[in-house]
């Protein structure tokens, strides 16, 4: 499933297994969208719902901290 022509009005994520990333390690993102009637639409996969993953669009942002003090990066 697509959510191309879905109403959204909330939309959260989630690791699998763990809430928590250390470096070398992976998890598998689970998407949760609330629609405008109150259901709740997961991602396929590791979330066990239905709804393809290229769904969404992803952002990523970076911070790297000097003295200078934080820089924000986008990628």
């Amino acid at each position: 499933m697509r959510l191309d022509k879905v109403p959204e009005t909330a939309v959260s994520a989630t690791l699998s297994p763990d809430q928590g990333l250390s470096p070398g390690k992976s998890g598998r993102l689970i998407i949760t969208a609330t629609t405008s009637d109150a259901k709740h639409l997961v991602t396929a996969g590791a979330g066990h719902g239905n709804v393809l993953i290229d769904s969404f669009a992803f952002t990523a942002t970076t911070v790297a901290v000097s003295k200078k003090g934080p820089k924000r990066n986008r990628i």
